[in-house]
């Protein structure tokens, strides 16, 4: 969308002949941690934006410590990169969230197992994605299985939520705040994966109108510029934020044939 729009883009990928690479003007080839090629990307970008969350934080701050314009800003990446710290947000952006507890070790499992109870999901707290790193558990010898399995990682323990369904709206928010929301979808997933989007979501329009309320004010708290996604959990009437992207995200895919903007071309506006 960039390239159409008349922008030149220049992108940085581990792997050569990536699919960005294929249609930039320029791809630098190098780790997403090498300091040598951040610097560089940088130098030559009027704007740097990523297309996924699991980069290192670090190589964000790099950039903005050389003041270079990153967008969304690294304070975004650093909350959504950590689950526990995305639901402390969300939670006290007033909005709901499943009861959870971190986990860190055995003691903190048992805590976390008597306070919340059964059924749960484990999730890790940084990375996975597409249901890798998850574990839904249902009895102590399932949850301590989980905690051996996750070898050590930092573990969010979440109360299972028996939702009706899931859903997910796309909105790209500008620097001076104005905000596009697009139409909320609803989610099908197979195996943790989304399989099937349906737009509109098969929901009353009155919640579909606090699903837009609630990723607006979230968008507001974290002063995200360009397109973001918030998903929830629709039990009943009840929303449950389940989490944040900072990005363009595959359930607003749809965008790109069934409406006059796409969430791509919403996040280069936003971030230009």
């Amino acid at each position: 969308e960039a390239k159409r729009m008349g922008y030149r883009v220049v992108t940085l990928e581990p792997l050569p002949n990536s699919p960005c690479g294929q249609v930039a003007d320029e791809q630098i080839v190098a780790a997403y941690d090498d300091d040598r090629a951040i610097g560089e990307l940088g130098a030559r970008s009027d704007v740097v934006t990523y297309e996924f969350e699991n980069i290192p934080l670090e190589s964000v701050r790099r950039l903005e410590a050389e003041e270079r314009l990153v967008r969304p800003s690294g304070d975004v990446l650093r909350v959504a990169q950590d689950r526990i710290l995305e639901k402390e947000f969300v939670a006290a952006a007033g909005c709901n969230v499943a009861p959870f507890a971190p986990v860190a070790s055995a003691s903190d499992l048992e805590r976390a197992m008597e306070a919340i109870g059964f059924p749960a999901v484990m999730k890790t707290a940084r990375g996975g994605y597409d249901g890798k790193g998850q574990w839904v558990v249902r009895d102590g010898v399932s949850a301590r299985a989980a905690l051996d399995e996750a070898r050590g990682a930092a573990l969010i323990y979440e109360c299972f939520v028996p939702f009706d369904l899931e859903v997910s709206v796309i909105c790209a928010r500008g620097r001076d705040g104005s905000l596009v929301t697009f139409p909320v979808s609803e989610n099908v997933h197979d195996h943790g994966v989304l399989a099937v989007a349906i737009v509109p979501a098969r929901i009353d329009s009155k919640v579909a109108d606090a699903v837009r309320r609630q990723a607006a004010r979230i968008g507001e708290r974290l002063g995200i510029v360009g397109a973001y996604c918030v998903e929830f959990f629709v039990a009943g009437r009840e929303l449950y934020v389940n989490e944040i992207a900072p990005r363009v995200h595959n359930s607003g895919h749809y965008s790109l044939d069934a409406t006059q903007i796409s969430q791509y071309e919403a996040h280069v506006r936003a971030i230009c």
